[in-house]
């Protein structure tokens, strides 16, 4: 003797799973991840805003950033919280700011001597060469430059502008 199966039944109760499986993974992320998370970030001294986009591979964070006082700080004080969250390598950070054409145009005449001194380790040279590049441009009215063993930080200032570029020191 054979039973039939209703199949909309069966298609029903694996669509019904599928969904409830899949809106448990979100809320999950939503409430134990990503709120947790956003809320540490704004704790950060200058952190305005937080949007973090979760894709297949990683997840991306960008922190928009009021002008701060020490850029490097401020950077390995988010990172210390995404990876307590995330582990080492799930994420990427990026840092928002007020960039305008003057200022990417300062940056793209240091990004040499930056990209250098990265590659080469030769950080005092990168240092002066900034500092004189800079030092030309009469609009720039602040500029800080922060080494550590991971990356090289540079915030420049131009009135209410600013730019943050961070790179990474590649061993």
């Amino acid at each position: 003797m054979r039973r039939q199966f209703k199949w909309p039944v069966v298609v029903a109760t694996f669509i019904a799973a599928f969904v409830a499986i899949y809106a448990f993974n979100w809320w999950r992320q939503e409430n134990l991840v990503i709120e947790p998370l956003t809320l540490s970030l704004k704790e950060i001294e200058g952190v305005e805003e937080v949007n973090i986009s979760v894709l297949r591979d990683r997840d991306i964070i960008d922190l928009e950033l009021a002008p701060v006082d020490n850029l490097a700080t401020a950077y390995q004080a988010a990172e210390d919280i995404i990876i307590s969250y995330y582990g080492e390598e799930d994420y990427q950070l990026n840092i928002l700011d007020e960039r305008d054409e003057h200022l990417e145009e300062a940056y793209w005449r240091v990004h040499i001597t930056l990209r250098e001194g990265q590659r080469l380790g030769n950080y005092s040279f990168m240092s002066a060469e900034t500092a004189r590049l800079l030092e030309q441009d009469s609009k720039i009215t602040a500029y800080r430059l922060y080494v550590d063993g991971q990356r090289i930080y540079l915030h420049l200032s131009a009135g209410d502008r600013y730019l943050y570029e961070v790179l990474e020191i590649e061993e």
